[in-house]
C-alpha cells in the first residue's frame, strides 16, 4: 500500500508519513501578485509615466529656450521610472527574490527607498514643470500625469513601508521559512 504524505496543523509532519514536500526554490510565476494592490500600482506607475513622457516630449517642440533642461530632466525621470517599475514588476511577478543569495538582500527596504525617492523626484519636477510651463498644453498635461505618478508612488511607498516593518531579518529567513519580498495581504 502506498503511503501518502500527511501534514497536520501548521504544516507539521505527522509520524509515519512520507518525506516532506520539496521546497520550491527558483523562478516561479506569482499569479496573485498580478491582482494585488502592489501589482496594480505597478501597472498604474508605468502607464502614468508613459503618458507623462509622451506629453512632455510633445511639448519639447515649443520654443522655450530658457528651461529646456528641466523638461529634459522630466522626460529622463519618466523614462527611468517607467523602466525601473517594469523591472520591479517582472522581478516580483517571477519571484526572483527567492533565488539563492538574492534571498538575503533586504528587498522590502530597497523597494521602500526606490518608491520614496521616485515620489520625491516627481514632486520636485512637477512643481517646476507647473511653474515654468508658461501654459503650454503638453507641459501642463505632463504635470497633471506627473501628479498621478506622485500619488501612485506615494501609495506604493506606504505599502513598501508596511512590508518593511512586518518583514523579519533577511539573514534569518532560511531557518524561519518566511520568504522575503512583498506581502500582498491587505
Amino acid at each position: 500500500m502506498m503511503e501518502e504524505s500527511q501534514q497536520g496543523d501548521y504544516g507539521q509532519q505527522q509520524p509515519g508519513a512520507g518525506p516532506p514536500p520539496a521546497k520550491k526554490d527558483g523562478i516561479r510565476l506569482d499569479k496573485p501578485f498580478l491582482m494585488s494592490i502592489q501589482g496594480i500600482l505597478k501597472y498604474v506607475e508605468v502607464g502614468l509615466a508613459l503618458i507623462a513622457f509622451i506629453c512632455v516630449e510633445s511639448g519639447l517642440g515649443e520654443n522655450i529656450l530658457n528651461h529646456r533642461s528641466l523638461f529634459h530632466f522630466f522626460a529622463f525621470l519618466t523614462s527611468l521610472t517607467m523602466i525601473l517599475s517594469t523591472f520591479v514588476f517582472f522581478f516580483l511577478f517571477l519571484s526572483v527574490y527567492n533565488i539563492g543569495l538574492v534571498r538575503r538582500l533586504p528587498w522590502n527596504l530597497i523597494f521602500l527607498i526606490y518608491h520614496g525617492g521616485a515620489a520625491v523626484l516627481y514632486a520636485i519636477s512637477v512643481v517646476l514643470i507647473f511653474a515654468l510651463s508658461l501654459g503650454i498644453g503638453g507641459y501642463v498635461a505632463a504635470g497633471v500625469f506627473g501628479l498621478g505618478c506622485i500619488a501612485a508612488y506615494a501609495v506604493d511607498t506606504f505599502f513598501s513601508f508596511a512590508d518593511w516593518r512586518r518583514a523579519p531579518n533577511p539573514a534569518t529567513t532560511e531557518t524561519s521559512g518566511h520568504a522575503p519580498g512583498p506581502n500582498y495581504a491587505v
